[in-house]
Parts: structure tokens; C-alpha cells; sequence
């Protein structure tokens, strides 16, 4: 029986689970950027802007995506420790 090197790396019926992350991002995000990012809490300062939100690995790779797609330079990406915030809208409020 042949075993692929790259099955070596995987684990089977393993759970992807969701983490709270920061993005900070070069800039301000005016309008669209806005409109592309309003699943996350957001905080500007003018010289960087701050995202915050749950994401699990694929909503982080279309994080990726988004930044990409608007040229915004990604200058940090954290992972805070935890477990995520688990039904709270994505600026810490209690859903409505």
C-alpha cells in the first residue's frame, strides 16, 4: 500500500476550529474597504488600521484574499489566546 508523504502531515477527521485574530494593515479603510471588511470590528488610527474577528483556517486565507484584492500591505497577524468569542458579533457585542 503506497502513503503519499503529504498524508503524513495530515491528521484524519481532524477539527478546524475557530480562533479570535488581529490584522493590522497599512492605511485607513475608507468606504469599500469598509464595506469589504464589515464582519470584523474595526479600528483606525490613521497611519494602521486594526480588524478583529473570529475566522477559521478558511476564513483566514479569504482574509488573504480580501487584503489582496484592495492592496492593503498586511503588517501583523496575532492570534490571541483563547477560544474564540463564541456568538458575539465580531466588535464584542452580544448578538442582538
Amino acid at each position: 500500500m503506497y502513503i503519499s508523504p503529504a498524508s503524513l502531515l495530515l491528521s484524519p477527521g481532524g477539527h478546524v476550529g475557530t480562533h479570535r485574530y488581529r490584522i493590522t494593515v497599512a492605511g485607513a479603510l475608507r468606504g469599500t474597504g469598509r464595506e469589504v471588511f464589515a464582519d470584523f470590528a474595526i479600528e483606525a488610527n490613521g497611519a494602521t488600521t486594526v480588524l478583529s474577528g473570529d475566522l477559521d483556517d478558511g476564513g483566514l486565507f479569504g482574509v488573504f484574499d480580501r487584503l489582496q484584492m484592495l492592496g492593503l500591505e498586511l503588517l501583523e497577524l496575532v492570534r490571541i489566546p483563547g477560544p474564540a468569542s463564541g456568538g458575539s458579533a465580531p466588535d464584542g457585542r452580544a448578538p442582538a
